[in-house]
C-alpha cells in the first residue's frame, strides 16, 4: 500500500531463510509498520478537502463505488478513505497473493480495510472476479491504482473500468497535493509528503459507466477520459493547496 516502506520490508523479510524466523518477523512487522504509518500521517496537516459534496451525493444514491488514484498519489488518498470508511470495514484493497504480500495484507486489515488477494499482472481474471464479488455480494468499495503495480506511470489500465462496468459502479477519481514532498526513485516517482507539511485533497466528479456494456474491450477513449479525470483531481488538489 505504501510502496517504499512496504517494498523494503518485503525484501528484508524475504531475505530471512528460516521459515519460523520469517513468520516471526512478519508478525512483528505488521503492528510496527502500521504504527509508524499512523504516526507519520498525524505529522501532516490536511488543510483542505475539495469535492466532498459530490461523494456525499453519490453515497446517498446508494450505488456501488470504485475509488481510483495514481500510484504516485496514494499515501493521503488512502488516509482519507480509511478515516471515512475504515470503521465500517467497507474498503477493499488488491494485494499480491504471494507470501511477500502477507505483510501488506496484514497492514491493510489492521487499518480497517479488506485485503483482496490477487495480481493485475499474474492473476488478472481471478483478481477482477474477486473484486466484483466483493462489490456485488459484500457491498465493499474497491480502492485501485489503475497504473499500478508496475506502470507505466499515469496510464489508465482497463481493469478498473472493466470492474466498474461489471458492477455498474461509479469511478471516483481522487488525488492530493503537498506543500513539500520527497519523490522516491521508483517507477512512479512515489510521493511522500515531508512531515509537518500541508496537504490538500481533491475528490473529482464521478465517472459513471453503463452496467452490462461490452466487456470484450475497453475503448481507448474511455481510458483517456478516466486518466484525464485523475489528472484533473490532481490539479484541483494543487489549486486548493495554493489557496490555503
Amino acid at each position: 500500500m505504501v510502496c517504499a516502506t512496504m517494498s523494503e520490508s518485503r525484501r528484508a523479510i524475504h531475505g530471512l531463510r528460516n521459515p519460523a524466523v520469517r513468520r516471526l518477523a512478519q508478525g512483528a512487522g505488521v503492528p510496527l509498520l502500521t504504527g509508524v504509518l499512523r504516526l507519520y500521517w498525524r505529522t501532516c496537516r490536511v488543510s483542505a478537502v475539495v469535492g466532498e459534496a459530490q461523494l456525499d451525493a453519490l453515497e446517498q444514491r446508494g450505488g456501488p463505488i470504485v475509488f481510483c488514484f495514481w500510484h504516485q498519489r496514494q499515501l493521503f488518498t488512502i488516509r482519507y478513505l480509511l478515516q471515512r470508511y475504515g470503521d465500517a470495514g467497507r474498503l477493499a484493497f488488491l494485494v499480491s497473493p504471494s507470501r511477500d504480500g502477507d505483510l501488506a495484507a496484514g497492514i491493510v486489515q489492521r487499518l480497517g480495510g479488506r485485503a483482496i488477494r490477487g495480481s493485475p499482472n499474474r492473476t488478472g481474471a481471478q483478481a477482477l472476479r474477486a473484486l466484483y464479488l466483493s462489490v456485488a455480494q459484500e457491498r465493499l468499495m474497491p480502492v485501485l491504482t489503475p497504473d499500478g503495480s508496475d506502470g507505466p506511470a499515469r496510464v489508465f489500465k482497463p481493469g478498473a473500468a472493466m470492474l466498474a462496468r461489471l458492477a455498474g459502479a461509479a469511478i471516483v477519481p481522487m488525488s492530493y497535493a503537498a506543500r513539500s514532498a520527497w519523490f522516491l526513485p521508483s517507477w512512479c516517482r512515489f510521493m511522500v509528503p515531508r512531515p509537518f507539511t500541508r496537504v490538500a485533497l481533491a475528490i473529482g466528479s464521478p465517472v459513471e459507466l453503463e452496467r452490462g456494456a461490452s466487456l470484450s474491450g475497453i475503448e481507448p477513449a474511455l481510458l483517456e477520459r478516466l486518466a484525464t479525470a485523475l489528472n484533473a483531481a490532481e490539479a484541483a488538489a494543487e489549486a486548493a493547496l495554493e489557496r490555503t
